[in-house]
Parts: structure tokens; sequence; C-alpha cells
């Protein structure tokens, strides 16, 4: 016969958070921000899985194109736009058209609340920091960008 044994000691696993923990760490994740059309974008900070289901629309060819990545995942981080939901894209298609709605204003504010979230920043000297460490100098960025 089997013997069975209880411990009385908590497991050591976390308990798995509540819906509403789930909710407001989500929403700590969120930034809104007003493009020059007076457009309020709400953003969320893009984690691995909407990456990965990113490359999964794009496809292997853009995947490795880090302009067109660079965009795709601005479309990507958007939840709504002037109180409208915006649903994550499954396809090309509607990853298009959420871009060409964005417009080049609205890909900038949310390229830059992105960043924010990301505590990602841009000094005056364009040093790129990441919570107030710089992590690349401007004259290395320039010479990135310009080649």
């Amino acid at each position: 016969m089997s013997k069975v044994r209880v411990r009385s000691t908590p497991s050591e696993a976390p308990a798995a958070p509540t819906a509403t923990e789930a909710v407001m760490s989500s929403a700590a994740q969120t930034k809104e921000a007003t493009d020059g059309l007076g457009r309020k974008i709400v953003v969320r900070k893009v984690g691995p899985l909407i990456r990965m289901k990113m490359f999964e629309i794009i496809g292997a060819a853009a995947s490795q194109n880090q302009h067109y990545c660079g965009i795709a995942v601005t479309a990507f981080s958007v939840l709504s736009i002037d109180g409208r939901a915006i649903p994550m894209p499954t396809n090309k298609m509607q990853l298009e058209a959420l871009i060409q709605e964005l417009g080049d204003d609205g890909v900038g504010v949310v390229q830059s609340a992105s960043m924010e979230l990301n505590g990602l920043e841009i000094d005056a000297e364009g040093n790129l920091k990441m919570n107030g460490r710089t992590i690349a100098d401007a004259k290395k960025l320039q010479g990135m960008l310009s080649s």
C-alpha cells in the first residue's frame, strides 16, 4: 500500500496575480500621448509574446529589416486612439491600415511614448540613455544612423 505524506509548509511557488492585480500591472505599463492632430493615443509596453506575434505576421524577410520592424512594433503598441480601442493586427493588411491611420505624426508620438515606457530617452546632446545612464553617445548613434 502507498503512503501519502502531507506537508504543512506552504509551497514556494508565488501565487498567481488576481485579475485586479493583472489589470493594474498592465495599466502601469501604458502611456497616453497626444499627437499634432490632437489625437489621444494610448500605448502599451510591447513584450515578447506581442513581438513574437508581430514577427509571425510580418514574415521572415521583413523581420530582418530593422526599419520595417521599428514601424511595425509601433503599430503593435497602440491600444486606443481617441478612446476607440485598437485591436492588435492579425494580418499584414490590418497592420498597414493602422500605420496609415497613425501617419508620420502618430508614429512619432507613439515611438516617443514607447521609449519612455522602456526607460529610454535622448538627452540634449543626442545621447541615448536608459534609466538615466548613457548607453550610446551621440557620435556613435549618428554614425550608425547615417550608414
